[in-house]
């Protein structure tokens, strides 16, 4: 490991990247950690290997959530091989539901560079229409002459999360789901959550709960589906549930001292 004090390689990482313009922005706060020695070994570890890569003309924004060819800049734009595709509000960026997303726009600008069609965009129609003929046959083909149940949830604290669950899921599957968790997570001050599950049916045949490709490729072509009346609503679920209140117990404790 280099000798080189993390916060020295902090401002000569600063001195390369623009002032950390050309950073992605948690490789940014890191180095402000570094600057104010908050790391842990593990911190100093990765401050020294982007140092080495930005010393060596080598450093790459890492995709953001994994996703390849997504990334992000300081101000929540979100980038398709420096091609500016979207914006991203803080607490979304990296949310289990904005990771779907970001799958769905990778795929359509990879469709898009597969076909020439550089010029549309991805809201166009007719790229719409040719993009979904596309990613439905290929959800056709993994269903393989069957029919997939899945649930729409739309659950509403502060912000709304909206996201694909496998099967029917019930009021207990949603709040054990990574997007329900988040949700809780990032509005933990709040009490009441009002959340709808839609049961839907896609294709004929024997019936069975989608699979996590299944579902990947429905994330990608749920509105379109739904916009033309290609899925068939098997009921919906309407609740409120509590969440994050304290106990009697824990009040009368309170009260106590």
């Amino acid at each position: 490991m280099s000798k080189i004090r993390p916060i020295d390689q902090a401002i000569a990482i600063l001195e390369r990247t623009h002032d950390g313009d050309d950073l992605s922005p948690t490789h940014l706060t890191l180095l402000q950690h570094a600057a104010n020695g908050f790391l842990n070994e593990k911190g100093i570890e990765k401050v020294n290997e982007i140092y080495q890569q930005v010393m060596a003309g080598e450093y790459k924004k890492p995709y953001l959530q994994g996703v390849e060819f997504m990334t992000n800049d300081h101000e929540g734009f979100i980038y398709f091989k420096d091609r500016e595709v979207e914006h991203f509000s803080g607490f979304y960026m990296y949310s289990p539901a904005a990771k779907d997303y970001l799958i769905e726009l990778q795929d359509k600008y990879l469709f898009m560079e597969r076909n020439g069609l550089e010029d549309k965009s991805i809201h166009d129609e007719d790229f719409l229409e040719m993009y979904n003929a596309e990613n439905i046959g290929k959800l056709n083909t993994l269903m393989n002459g069957s029919a997939i149940i899945f649930s729409s949830i739309k659950s509403h604290g502060a912000s709304t999360a909206e996201y694909l669950l496998p099967g029917k899921a019930n009021e207990d599957d949603v709040w054990n789901s990574e997007y329900q968790k988040d949700l809780i997570q990032q509005f933990d001050y709040i009490r009441v959550f009002n959340t709808s599950i839609e049961h839907f049916k896609f294709g004929s045949g024997d019936e069975r709960p989608a699979t996590a490709d299944e579902l990947r490729l429905m994330n990608c072509s749920f509105d379109y589906l739904k916009k033309n009346n290609r899925l068939e609503s098997l009921g919906k679920i309407e609740f409120e549930r509590l969440d994050n209140l304290p106990n009697a117990e824990e009040d009368d404790e309170e009260i106590e001292m």
